[in-house]
């Protein structure tokens, strides 16, 4: 389940995990549709709410310039407005287990989705190695 689409935002999904109470409830947690959601602090605070449930995550990056509006524009992963370090060092601390999984919502200018994730995938490595 991605919160996402229930639920828009890690506080609204804990809720709903916390009042299901069932170990069966697992994420996979995209931080930056969190974040495009209006939730402004999910590397920490998000990332505190969704921790016990994390399955995995959907990696891709944005910048948001005005929510209310979608008024955002994807990005290569660590250039946009999500905290990746942060994220990646908390799950590097919990000795995390998650599976993450690369998106390439973004287009570089040659238009291949094929050196998008290379890039993703590049960017990603840089971002493990930095955290």
């Amino acid at each position: 389940m991605m919160p996402w689409n229930y639920t828009n935002t890690t506080g609204n999904f804990r809720r709903l995990a916390e009042a299901l109470n069932s170990p069966r409830i697992k994420v996979m947690w995209g931080p930056a549709d969190n974040l495009n959601s209006g939730e402004a602090d999910v590397a920490t605070a998000g990332f505190l709410n969704i921790h016990p449930y994390l399955h995995g995550l959907h990696l891709k990056d944005l910048t948001v310039r005005d929510g209310l509006q979608l008024d955002f524009t994807y990005c290569p992963l660590g250039e946009g407005d999500v905290d990746y370090s942060a994220i990646l060092r908390s799950l590097r601390e919990r000795g995390s287990d998650a599976v993450l999984s690369v998106a390439t919502h973004f287009l570089p200018p040659s238009g291949s989705r094929e050196e998008a994730m290379r890039i993703n995938y590049a960017n990603l490595r840089r971002l493990i190695a930095e955290s």
